[in-house]
């Protein structure tokens, strides 16, 4: 299945519906239905990338209690698992099952849990109900934590949800969540391209995620794109910083997914934005170097010049290498102001880009 969130970089977000009492351990969940059929609400799980965050909306207080930051990789592990219901609870009590297992971390608990009574009072229940309307007209399969009963909200009837983007822009009490987890989440998602991407994305695209296709003992296959990647709020954060800056400064800048930004005058570059998130810079340089080469090539503008921008100052070195080696520009942000080696910074101030605190 096809998930209409997959297209949607900033799209990072996902909801557990749980009473357990260690909520916010772990993700697991059966890999089966009891039926033996796949289950969406359980397969959902192979979805998640590493450096997601995921909510916790807890059955028993009836509301959002806290996020953790997923990690990885997804393990098949036998579970523990007692279904919801007086009969499920007594037949299944204490049975082991075929599920899968996904490691959590640092969990937050809401300083203000967002109550189901809350959402469900006038002018919240509303919204919910015109965005999940909304949503259906395009979509078979949405999958949101809430739902409609009757006239009113319910928890969704499964275990994981795909939380939407928008609810959590929407609500401070998810939002700040996010903020108190950005560092974590930046850190996490660096170890994406480490750990692999989610399971249904290798299953459905596996040559575009860099899965071997074996021809024989002495060589293989792999394709890698640069499209098929998680964005933070953090790495968005990033791009929004240096864009406006970029934009003041008189450039024209437009953010075609999946490149981060591309200036068109006075000069075309195509910039690929990386979050450090703990790594070493050297490491995202490196990813940044295949992407951005691929962009080119394949999306254009072909004769554009390249170039990388940091969440941090990579250090006199990195700078060498990037602009003499590599003969690429590299900027970098210090808070929210934006600085560059000395080949960039004299490139940039010569087609008129200037004021960039370089």
């Amino acid at each position: 299945m096809a998930y209409w969130w997959e297209s949607e970089s900033q799209e990072c977000f996902w909801c557990e519906v749980t009473g357990r009492d260690d909520i916010g351990a772990d993700l697991k969940c059966p890999s089966r239905d009891e039926g033996g059929r796949d289950y969406w609400s359980y397969s959902l799980i192979q979805a998640i990338w590493t450096g997601d965050v995921v909510f916790h909306y807890s059955t028993v207080a009836k509301a959002f209690v806290g996020a953790s930051v997923a990690g990885g990789p997804l393990e098949d592990r036998p579970i523990d698992w007692t279904p919801h219901g007086t009969y499920g609870r007594a037949k299944h009590a204490g049975a082991e099952r075929p599920g899968w297992w996904l490691p959590l971390h640092r969990y937050t608990p809401a300083a203000e849990p967002l109550s189901l009574a809350r959402l469900a009072e006038l002018q919240n229940r509303d919204w919910i109900l015109q965005w999940l309307d909304g949503m259906k007209k395009r979509h078979d399969f949405i999958a949101a934590p809430i739902s409609r009963y009757a006239d009113t909200l319910r928890a969704g009837q499964g275990y994981l949800f795909k939380m939407p983007a928008e609810w959590v822009d929407h609500w401070p009490e998810l939002s700040s969540l996010t903020a108190s987890l950005d560092e974590t989440q930046e850190r996490l998602a660096a170890l994406s391209p480490v750990v692999g991407a989610p399971r249904a994305l290798m299953a459905r695209f596996p040559r575009a995620l860099g899965q071997f296709r074996l021809k024989n003992d002495a060589d293989y296959e792999a394709v890698i794109r640069g499209g098929l990647q998680r964005r933070t709020r953090g790495h968005e954060k990033l791009v929004a910083v240096v864009g406006s800056a970029l934009q003041s400064a008189g450039a024209h800048v437009t953010m075609p997914h999946p490149l981060d930004l591309v200036v068109h005058s006075p000069v075309q570059v195509i910039f690929e934005v990386k979050t450090l998130g703990g790594r070493d810079s050297l490491f995202a340089v490196r990813e940044a170097v295949g992407q951005l080469l691929e962009y080119r090539h394949f999306r254009g503008p072909s004769s554009a010049s390249l170039g990388i921008v940091l969440g941090e100052n990579p250090g006199n070195e990195i700078v060498s290498y990037v602009e003499e080696t590599l003969g690429m520009l590299l900027i970098w942000c210090e808070g929210k102001v934006i600085r560059g080696g000395p080949l960039t910074a004299k490139r940039l101030s010569a087609i008129g880009v200037v004021g960039l605190g370089i």
